[in-house]
């Protein structure tokens, strides 16, 4: 299977200095980085810093790893965190800034410098980019569920769970069932972390609607409290709404509001922020209407469990067991 993929137009943007033919063209693109006209990426590896200044955080991410495969030696397979960028699988917190890669050396293992390279072995499912390969999806979020945070873990997995949308193209419309991820998990037992990787698959929900909303399921099951229903529609005389989360003991709401929801297009359909206030104020007053109480937070209630447990506890909910600590 081929997949084109983002880092094209990152590695074509790329200065690499073992292209320069005389010393006097080497010392001009040292004079260029010392001017701070280009960024260093790696050793030997620069970009053009007005491209460096417009990219996001994951895409300076992309932009290391595009680094990496234009100047290690040898095709490479990336793995991991690097991995599920090429996967474009949503990242809960900062992205890295060196690339994984599965070694091929018998003694491989973690390295310092601007690679970490990982020792699991050549994995028989790869998936070929072109001048490099990068883990199957299921083998990627073993590897993610093995060794990240739960919740990095989670927010990947339910996203590779969920039905694909109609825009979703190329890597962004693969997807996993459980079933895969177990069959690849026991392909590479025993290893570190497959509690973990199992604790993750077991927890993991493809009717979680964003990455916001799988970090709020982890947080409120850590916080001991019961698990809501996922995307329960509401039917009123306007029409069907769904709702993030459901308890139907208590009848209490909750909504988990990202800032996307207020600014990017997909979400606002051509509305202002204000516009897209008003509406989902009269959203609420709708739910409010079917004799439900209604909770909403944001990306930092969703963090901080004090703060999210004050919502939960505003809904009727108490917890039912202790604070879960993830393996």
């Amino acid at each position: 299977m081929t997949h084109s993929t983002p880092l094209d137009f990152l590695i074509a943007q790329l200065v690499l200095v073992r292209e320069t033919v005389t010393p006097g063209e080497r010392r001009a693109l040292f004079r260029t980085a010392e001017r701070g006209q280009i960024v260093r990426l790696r050793p030997g590896v620069y970009i053009h810093a007005d491209v460096w200044r417009g990219l996001s955080p994951e895409d300076q991410y992309l932009a290391r790893i595009a680094a990496a495969v234009a100047s290690e030696p040898g095709p490479l397979i990336l793995s991991g965190l690097s991995a599920a960028a090429l996967w474009r699988l949503p990242l809960i917190g900062s992205p890295p800034r060196r690339p994984e890669v599965i070694s091929r050396e018998a003694n491989g293992g973690r390295s310092a410098g601007s690679l970490i390279r990982h020792s699991t072995g050549i994995p028989e499912s790869v998936v070929d980019f072109g001048s490099f390969a990068i883990t199957s999806l299921a083998r990627t979020l073993v590897d993610v569920a093995r060794t990240e945070a739960f919740e990095t873990a989670v927010a990947m997995t339910d996203f590779s769970l969920r039905a694909p949308s109609v825009k979703d193209r190329g890597a962004l419309s693969e997807r996993v069932t459980k079933d895969q991820l177990a069959e690849e998990l026991e392909s590479v037992m025993p290893t570190t972390g497959d509690a973990r990787a199992r604790s993750v698959s077991e927890f993991a929900d493809g009717r979680s609607g964003s990455a916001g909303e799988s970090l709020s399921r982890v947080s409120i099951h850590r916080l001991g409290f019961a698990a809501p229903d996922l995307q329960v529609p509401f039917v009123d005389a306007t029409g069907t709404m769904e709702v993030d989360f459901w308890w139907e003991d208590v009848r209490g709401i909750g909504e988990f509001d990202g800032e996307g929801k207020y600014l990017r297009d997909e979400y606002t359909h051509g509305r202002t922020t204000a516009q897209v206030v008003i509406d989902e104020k009269n959203r609420e007053n709708r739910l409010r209407a079917q004799n439900t109480s209604v909770a909403r937070w944001d990306w930092r209630e969703a963090r901080s469990l004090p703060a999210l447990r004050e919502k939960l506890l505003s809904l009727g909910l108490r917890p039912f067991r202790r604070r879960f600590r993830a393996r």
